[in-house]
């Protein structure tokens, strides 16, 4: 069974552990439901941000009140890819999409 992460110190620290940077609007830093997380030196403005019970992953707006392991593995390659490469990933999978 694939572990699951929700909203958690243990979620926040594999984040920082990975070199996100806490990006919390000071009005919001005593609520941890109300977290944003960067990741430093990614072009464009990929974020993740916890509201309330959900995760929210951008851009795309992705939201789910957990991640699988596998998916918490892909967010964090999502992260650490540049622009280039991104664009060269979605290409890849478009092809294959259209091929299935």
């Amino acid at each position: 069974m694939e572990k699951k992460y929700k909203i958690n110190d243990e979620f926040i620290d594999i984040l920082i552990k990975h070199g996100f940077v806490d990006a919390t609007l000071k009005q919001h830093l005593n609520k941890p439901q109300k977290r944003r997380f960067k990741k430093p030196n990614i072009n464009g403005q990929r974020t993740i941000t916890f509201d309330y019970d959900s995760i929210v992953i951008s851009p795309g707006e992705d939201s789910r009140n957990e991640i699988s392991e596998g998916e918490l593995k892909l967010v964090l390659l999502f992260f650490k890819l540049k622009n280039h490469n991104l664009r060269i990933l979605y290409q890849m999978v478009n092809l294959i999409s259209k091929r299935a």
